[in-house]
C-alpha cells in the first residue's frame, strides 16, 4: 500500500497489525486487552518482562502516529518510512512472543 501511494491506509493497516499483534499476546497470557488502556498495559508488561523499551516505542508509534495519520494525513514520506519500519519490528516482536507462548 505504501509503495503504490495509499499512504493512509497504510498507516491505518500499520495500526491494526499492531493492535492485533497485542490482542494475541493479552489472548495467550489471558489478560485483559479490551481497551486502549488494558493494551498499553499488556504491552508496558511485556516490555519489563523482557526488558525491551522498544516495545513501548513501537506501540506509542503505532498508536499516536501512525493511527492518526489514518484520519489528518500530517506525516511525510520519510517519516513514515521511519515509523513504519518502527512498527514492522513491534509487530514481528509481539509474534515472536505469542509463538513462544503457544
Amino acid at each position: 500500500m505504501f509503495a503504490d501511494g495509499e499512504n493512509l491506509l497504510a498507516s491505518e493497516m500499520m495500526w491494526g497489525a499492531a493492535i492485533h499483534s497485542v490482542n494475541a499476546v493479552a489472548m495467550l497470557r489471558e489478560w485483559d486487552h479490551g481497551k486502549y488502556s488494558h493494551k498499553s498495559n499488556v504491552v508496558e508488561r511485556l516490555s519489563i518482562q523482557y526488558n525491551e523499551r522498544s516495545l513501548a516505542e513501537g506501540f506509542w508509534t503505532a498508536r499516536h502516529r501512525l493511527h492518526p495519520n489514518f484520519d489528518k494525513g500530517f506525516l511525510t514520506s520519510d517519516q513514515l518510512g521511519n515509523y513504519r519500519q518502527d512498527v514492522q519490528r513491534f509487530v514481528g516482536r509481539m509474534l515472536e512472543i505469542a509463538d513462544s507462548l503457544r
